[in-house]
Order: C-alpha cells, then structure tokens, then sequence
C-alpha cells in the first residue's frame, strides 16, 4: 500500500487529520505519555514500575466485570438517611 501511495494523497490525508484528528489514537498517545510519566516519578522514589504496570481493562469490560450494585427501596433510604442525620439518637 505505501509504494502506491502518491505524494498528494499523504498531503490530503494529513490535512484531513490536523482539521479532523482521531480522538482514540490522541487518547491512547496520552495515556502512553502518561504511563511513561508516572513510571519515571515511581522510579525516583524507588520503585521499580514499568509503564505496563499501569495498564488497565478498557472501561466496557471493567463495567462487565463489577457485581452489580445492591437496590435500596425509598423507605430504606429514608432510614438510613435518619440513621445519618442522627434522627435515631435523638428522643
């Protein structure tokens, strides 16, 4: 694909992407930068972390993988919110 590549054709495409960047690649070039950044702190203070200590599940599979949060119906609430104010201590 590259040897087919035109010169005029690399020129449109970097344009298009100054005007319409791609917003994932700039995300993943960040987190990059800062994984890299907060490896270098951990190994001032003697921690020996790589940047791949750092990385984590995307976030639709981190969601996947949590128990779901236990339901409360509004009367339980409404104790609980008592319970917090101190409406149970009081007589």
């Amino acid at each position: 694909m590259l040897d087919s590549l035109e010169p005029g054709l690399l020129d449109e495409w970097t344009a298009y992407r100054r005007i319409e960047p791609d917003v994932a690649e700039l995300l993943r070039r960040l987190l990059e930068t800062v994984k890299l950044g907060i490896s270098a702190i951990c190994a001032t203070q003697g921690a020996e972390l790589p940047p791949e200590y750092f990385d984590f599940a995307p976030p639709d599979e981190q969601a996947a993988s949590k128990p779901p949060e236990p339901e409360m119906s509004p009367a339980q609430g409404a104790a609980a919110m008592a319970i917090y104010a101190g409406a149970a201590n009081r007589k």
